[in-house]
């Protein structure tokens, strides 16, 4: 075999091995990466029902993967090329945590503690009526926060009732309704294994009703946000003759911003 025709294979099989790379690529866009678990530093998952869940770049649900054998947890996760590898692991009786995942990684869970309870709500009432007894506050949310940066938000049913799986030790819980005031509370700890459960009773929310107004004019369709130390995030946008009013307020020193 001469040298030309050496030169000639070499080329030939360069040729193909491209082809294939680029036709691979095409038909496969995604990175595969082991995942394998571990929840108390034991691999035997069997009871725990673990779920790995793929997020897209915005934090939505993308794609959720099990183990074909929770005795052995090994997780092989497709993830689509230009996404960040974020995943969100949960499991029976362990905290839920978010962590990038990149080929080959160990995620380890921790026994949680239970935080549950009702969220109620007191109704605006005039000065000297009766107060009636506060009524469940359905679809309230509530972030709840570590001092190590762990924080997750749940959303309370049609009872106004919630649960949601915690790591131990200190933590503090917004609550927010649309309808009512908020509460912050910072005095709460968890212990793995218990549970901790509270009513809480959120007071009615301050009102505030307004005109938007530029130069002399109303402005219908202006977006009218207000701003306060519990973070409301509470807009309007303004109607016939720029008349607006965001409800559910807590009562504090806030600022308003208009946007026509």
């Amino acid at each position: 075999m001469n040298l030309k025709n050496v030169i000639g294979i070499v080329l030939t099989l360069l040729i193909l091995l491209m082809i294939y790379s680029g036709f691979t690529a095409f038909t496969d866009p995604y990175h595969n990466c082991q995942v394998r678990l571990m929840f108390n530093g034991k691999a035997d998952m069997r009871s725990s029902n673990p779920v790995i869940t793929l997020l897209d770049n915005t934090g939505a649900d993308l794609s959720r993967f099990k183990a074909h054998d929770p005795a052995n947890p090994n997780f092989f996760v497709r993830v689509p090329e230009g996404n960040q590898g974020l995943v969100r692991v949960e499991a029976d009786d362990a905290y839920p945590i978010q962590t990038l995942i990149e080929k080959n990684v160990l995620v380890s869970l921790h026994e949680a503690a239970i935080f549950s309870g009702t969220i109620l709500g007191h109704m605006f009432v005039l000065q000297g009526e009766k107060l009636p007894d506060p009524t469940p506050l359905a679809k309230a949310r509530l972030l709840i926060e570590t001092a190590k940066g762990w924080q997750s938000e749940v959303t309370t049913d049609g009872t106004g009732k919630f649960e949601a799986l915690i790591p131990p030790g200190p933590f503090f819980v917004t609550v927010r309704s649309d309808s009512h005031a908020d509460a912050f509370f910072d005095n709460l700890t968890a212990v793995a294994g218990e549970t901790i459960d509270r009513q809480i009773i959120l007071p009615a929310g301050c009102e505030l009703e307004g005109f938007a107004i530029g130069n002399n004019v109303t402005l219908e369709g202006a977006r009218a946000s207000l701003v306060s130390i519990m973070e409301d995030d509470a807009d309007a946008v303004a109607g016939e003759r720029g008349k607006f009013k965001i409800t559910g307020l807590t009562s504090g020193m806030a600022t308003l911003y208009l946007q026509h």
